[in-house]
């Protein structure tokens, strides 16, 4: 605003406060597609956007956790951010006291992804949603239950895959380190590893290799369980959904290439 006003002294200041939020707005669209455009041209084969987008806010206590209007309002927006973007990298982090509604909380942060994975001309764009192995501030490892309203569900809505960190608290010693590998070799390892099985047999046997499932986990789903280091008989333990077609092939079951 100081810039505005130095240039206008005589504006009100209302008019100084729109045309600065104008100007700031304009400068930051311009940088962060610039910042997109440049970084796909120096890596082609990377996948480039912003970490944290779409957003939903729906993590306020007594709120439903539905993406509301005005945050689709505020997303929609921000299209030309997505259109810039080669992939969405929605944040699903949860807290300790979002257990209970975890599944919905996620749900409705990928299904806002997925609204706007679709662009302008028609390609869709793939979802990779953060998750965190710890909750925030925390070295406690996520629970079953999170886990499954995370890896699970991501891989039940059809994203291509999760990006899974931490952060330094989570690493800071031999025995933390140590702590890691316990918790990926016998919980969260088995279950990537079930999932990963189940999405690529789902796509061959629905989606003809062209898209992505859309798959259900039966309630009776044991999908963190290995046998003597080899993947469960996962036949009985999904059902199939739907299609989420790859770009340049369409129908239900991905079989017709436009």
């Amino acid at each position: 605003m100081e810039l505005v006003k130095e240039r206008h002294p005589s504006w009100s200041e209302n008019l100084i406060e729109e045309i600065a939020r104008v100007e700031f707005e304009t400068a930051a669209q311009q940088f962060i597609e610039g910042t997109l455009l440049l970084a796909q041209k120096l890596r082609p084969k990377s996948t480039w956007g912003l970490y944290g987008f779409p957003n939903c806010y729906n993590n306020k206590d007594g709120e439903p956790y539905t993406c509301s209007k005005q945050n689709m309002q505020m997303n929609d927006q921000l299209c030309w951010m997505f259109e810039s973007s080669s992939a969405l990298f929605p944040s699903i982090y949860l807290h300790e006291d979002l257990s209970r509604n975890s599944t919905l909380y996620v749900k409705y942060r990928l299904l806002e992804a997925f609204r706007l994975s679709k662009k302008l001309d028609g390609q869709f764009i793939p979802v990779y949603p953060y998750v965190r192995i710890t909750y925030p501030h925390s070295k406690m490892y996520l629970n079953e239950a999170d886990v499954v309203a995370t890896v699970s569900q991501s891989a039940e809505q059809g994203v291509a895959g999760v990006v899974m960190w931490g952060d330094h608290l989570t690493e800071m010693t031999k025995t933390d380190c140590l702590e890691i590998q316990t918790y990926i070799d016998n919980f969260l390892g088995p279950v990537v590893k079930n999932l990963t099985i189940i999405t690529q047999t789902c796509s061959q046997e629905f989606c003809n290799s062209h898209g992505r499932c859309t798959f259900q986990l039966t309630p009776t789903a044991d999908i963190h369980s290995t046998y003597h280091g080899f993947a469960l008989d996962l036949t009985d333990q999904w059902k199939f959904q739907s299609c989420k077609c790859y770009n340049g092939w369409s129908g239900a079951n991905c079989d017709h290439q436009n």
